[in-house]
């Protein structure tokens, strides 16, 4: 039995709630306290890996973009934000590593940055 004010759980024979002190009847609707939605932790778990891994690149990718639905079907905005921070920080640090690949390798992309080298 639940107290029907607070939520607090409180005995069957019980006049008062040990917690808000409001005065318990028999014969009135409980209150019966909120669950948590599903994937309510999953989301914030998935979003928090995606940014420890996004140097990875890829499995930090796969777990933001897992755990973005997750995120949503719960409405967490905590884990919303961290899933969509995880996705767009992999996209960055991918397109870095790309650029810092094309410097070291001679790629044409960076021509326009060293105009002085083009043979």
């Amino acid at each position: 039995m639940y107290c029907r004010t607070c939520g607090n759980p409180v005995a069957q024979s019980a006049a008062y709630c040990n917690r808000c002190g409001a005065a318990q009847q028999a014969g009135q609707m409980l209150f019966v306290p909120p669950q948590k939605p599903r994937f309510y932790s999953a989301g914030f778990v998935l979003g928090v890996l995606s940014i420890c891994l996004s140097w990875t690149l890829f499995y930090g990718l796969v777990l933001g973009i897992i755990g973005l639905p997750l995120a949503c079907i719960s409405k967490r905005k905590e884990s919303i934000i961290l899933n969509v921070v995880g996705i767009v920080l992999c996209i960055v640090l991918f397109v870095l590593f790309l650029g810092t690949m094309g410097f070291v390798f001679g790629s044409s992309s960076w021509d326009w940055y060293y105009p002085e080298q083009i043979i």
